[in-house]
């Protein structure tokens, strides 16, 4: 399949806003539209925010509490309203559209419109294991570094790795045929220190790594995600330590230690990110991918952000009749409501694989 003609089939609650195309590779960028610009006036409003109709009569709006509210709209609405008060120094509408105008040329979106900004890699190899080497190399450099990365094609040559191949003779052999003698020279003259420098760069990296698995319990490991080989690497979950942690208990004046909990819904144990996935000769890789895990799904409750109900309730106070309207939120879905979830993520994920499957 060529990449160049690779299209897309998104929902409507998704548009794609840029795309990178080289000869074997493209990254492309896709934006969530934010639902909540489309919410309710009367939603909207403040919890038991009211108003009078007349002096027997009003309305109460029970406002509901949003997810996300409108990003960097609702930051630089905030600021400009410092900004014009002239009550914080250093904050001036120039400065505050000094600062808009950096974001808006770093094609960050301020309007409010969009409440994700994600990248989805796709890179296409001459096979399989070409690619399987690729995916594998996702879980080897953070942990082990540069000279245990499996280089692909060389397999029958009975070079493992990066580092057995620089080392080799084959490696010098296969580059005198693209260089000038002069060129070779200085290859050789400048190969020892770059061995070195690769050898120095992965000695830091396995240090850090053992450092992070000691702090995080970090884990790469070899899955599969939708049915496709993939790279995962899996932490600790900080909210799972504090929710399982004893809690002391006061009782006859001495302290006693009981379990955690409280009541609140369990959080997982681990935090998962997916790095890579492998789909026949392509590795598919970006943000869309690693905040899989996080993502809730499309079934989880929210309110409705355009439907409401109504609630009439009357008083009878010294022979005079009072009536008042209650405008009250309905329950709805993620899916529902057009948030971002991991059901239609997983949607999209879906058909693209078939695309590079074929």
């Amino acid at each position: 399949m060529n990449l160049k003609d690779l299209k897309l089939d998104l929902p409507k609650t998704w548009q794609e806003f840029s795309r990178l195309k080289g000869e074997n590779q493209i990254v492309i960028r896709l934006r969530h539209i934010n639902p909540e610009i489309n919410i309710a006036p009367e939603l909207a409003k403040g919890y038991g925010e009211g108003k009078s109709i007349s002096e027997s009569e009003s309305i109460v709006y029970h406002g509901i509490s949003t997810r996300r509210g409108e990003g960097m709209k609702d930051f630089f609405e905030g600021i400009t309203k410092m900004a014009e008060s002239g009550l914080t120094p250093g904050v001036t509408p120039t400065s505050v559209q000094n600062l808009k105008n950096q974001y808006q040329k770093a094609d960050v979106d301020i309007s409010g419109k969009y409440d994700s900004d994600v990248i989805i890699s796709i890179a296409k190899f001459p096979d399989e294991k070409s690619a399987g080497a690729q995916l594998l190399s996702f879980q080897i450099l953070p942990t082990q570094g540069f000279t245990e990365m499996p280089v692909p094609g060389m397999e029958k040559t009975g070079i493992k790795n990066l580092g057995e191949l620089l080392k080799s003779d084959y490696y010098k052999s296969a580059m005198k045929s693209s260089l000038s003698k002069e060129q070779m020279k200085q290859l050789e003259k400048g190969l020892p220190k770059m061995q070195e420098e690769i050898e120095k760069a992965s000695k830091q990296i396995k240090e850090q790594y053992k450092k992070l698995k000691a702090e995080t319990g970090a884990q790469y490991y070899e899955g599969k995600y939708l049915g496709f080989p993939a790279v995962f690497v899996r932490t600790e979950n900080p909210k799972f330590k504090q929710y399982s942690a004893p809690k002391p208990l006061k009782s006859s004046g001495k302290t006693m230690e009981v379990s955690g909990g409280g009541g609140k819904v369990k959080p997982s144990k681990y935090l998962e990110m997916c790095l890579g996935i492998r789909v026949n000769n392509f590795v598919v890789s970006g943000s869309l991918l690693s905040m899989l895990s996080t993502l809730p799904p499309g079934n989880t409750f929210c309110h409705s952000l355009t439907k409401s109900q109504t609630k009439i309730e009357t008083e009878k106070i010294e022979g005079k009749i009072y009536r008042t309207t209650h405008i009250l939120p309905v329950a709805s879905t993620l899916a529902a409501e057009g948030y971002f979830n991991k059901d239609e993520v997983e949607k999209i994920l879906n058909k693209l694989f078939a695309l590079l499957k074929g």
